[in-house]
């Protein structure tokens, strides 16, 4: 690894001036949440509607509060989080991210708030949900290795030994998890409309004796860009349909033969080590390590689930 420096994430990629909670340089310079369009109550309005509104205002204060800005909540979670107030600030971005679970921002700077506030283990399960939002982050992927180092989890020695042996599958796989699903599912459309448009141009060229007609390997790498992009789509979404993934929490938590207390132990988890749930009921999860096939059950106190239940 070069660096054991958590990293900032860059300007938000959809255009919005945001920056992620970064723990190098200036954190959230300039930060916005959402553009906001003019409201249509801000016209000027009778003068008994004016009258209610303040007197709702007056009456309830305290609804008037709980609903602040957004903007201004981020800028306040930002300030938390440059003047190492963690708390404060993990406390505001969760309030933001339940409210918006669709942002990739919120959960980085959430693992990063929980890496800052002493506590890898929860990094490592937001940095792994703002990886399903944004699969391709450098960052986030950086911040998630940092965070599972610090727990022992991996060494660069034995990253770089997994990589070596990683079989062609594996690194295909992972290549392909690292780009949205809806990237492959657009390349697959757009080479579908563009093999059919050529090919319908080339027919109605040819019964019409043109001179020119549409080259068949055209057509034919339309095609082959067509069934790449629709295979990419494919073993993207069967990587992504396995059974639901879940970050231990608890400090290496025994994993039973039974969801019983005083069950006998099957084996030992690690503090934010990945496992499958399987099934669950009465408090305790049916658990196993991906790509092996021993179960055990693990209590839901000791695990969240990376998508949220």
């Amino acid at each position: 690894m070069r660096s054991r420096t958590i990293r900032q994430r860059p300007p938000h990629p959809r255009g919005n001036d945001r920056s992620a909670a970064g723990l190098q340089g200036d954190p959230c310079p300039n930060p916005q949440i959402h553009s906001r369009t003019s409201n249509p109550m801000n016209r000027p309005t009778i003068p008994i509607l004016t009258l209610s509104l303040i007197t709702l205002l007056l009456v309830s204060p305290s609804t008037h509060s709980s609903s602040a800005d957004p903007d201004d909540r981020f800028r306040r979670a930002c300030e938390a989080y440059s003047r190492n107030a963690f708390a404060e600030a993990e406390a505001l971005f969760l309030q933001l991210a339940q409210e918006t679970p669709s942002d990739p921002v919120l959960p980085f700077n959430l693992g990063n708030t929980c890496y800052r506030l002493g506590d890898p283990a929860k990094a490592v399960l937001w940095y792994h949900r703002a990886l399903r939002l944004d699969p391709g982050d450098p960052d986030i992927h950086t911040n998630l290795r940092i965070a599972r180092e610090d727990l022992g989890l991996i060494s660069p020695e034995e990253e770089r030994v997994a990589a070596s042996r990683s079989n062609p599958w594996t690194v295909t796989r992972d290549w392909l998890l690292r780009h949205r699903l809806s990237l492959w599912r657009n390349l697959a459309l757009a080479g579908y409309w563009a093999a059919s448009l050529l090919l319908l141009l080339h027919v109605t060229l040819r019964r019409r004796s043109a001179a020119w007609s549409v080259p068949r390997w055209l057509i034919g790498w339309a095609g082959a860009w067509t069934l790449g992009a629709s295979a990419a789509w494919g073993i993207g979404a069967m990587a992504q349909a396995g059974p639901p993934r879940a970050v231990v929490l608890a400090f290496q938590p025994p994993a039973r033969y039974a969801p019983l207390a005083d069950s006998a132990v099957r084996f030992e988890l690690r503090t934010g080590e990945i496992v499958e749930i399987l099934d669950q009921a009465d408090g305790w999860y049916k658990i196993q390590r991906p790509g092996e096939r021993e179960s055990a059950f693990l209590p839901k106190s000791d695990a969240e689930p990376i998508v949220a239940e």
